[in-house]
């Protein structure tokens, strides 16, 4: 995808399977939760939700472990929306899933 314009979009329960999305503009509201280093992230927050006992861990690490079976090669960014986890969950399960991601985004920020 090259100068495709998301920004007014609201994107639910959207994933963009082995595509670069560096020429992609993606919507920065308060909803959608937009990831750099993406494999990455997805693979430290995978980790953490399927070693979590949190109630929405197993939920999470299935969604995180289906995204990382499609993942490009070149694919720096991902979005995830709040509104997804909250509707099927609630606030408690929204903010484990921001929590977990955010977490994963500091470790991967991380000199290794």
């Amino acid at each position: 995808m090259e100068d495709v314009d998301f920004s007014k979009a609201q994107l639910r329960w959207v994933e963009f399977r082995r595509l670069n999305l560096d020429r992609v503009c993606l919507p920065e509201d308060e909803n959608h939760i937009l990831v750099r280093n993406y494999s990455c992230v997805l693979r430290k927050a995978f980790e953490a939700a399927r070693k979590s006992e949190h109630p929405s861990a197993k939920a999470l690490a299935a969604v995180l472990g289906n995204r990382l079976k499609w993942i490009g090669p070149r694919q720096e960014v991902g979005v995830f929306n709040r509104l997804d986890y909250r509707r099927s969950g609630g606030v408690e399960r929204e903010n484990f899933v921001v929590d977990i991601l955010r977490k994963a985004e500091r470790e991967c920020s991380r000199p290794q």
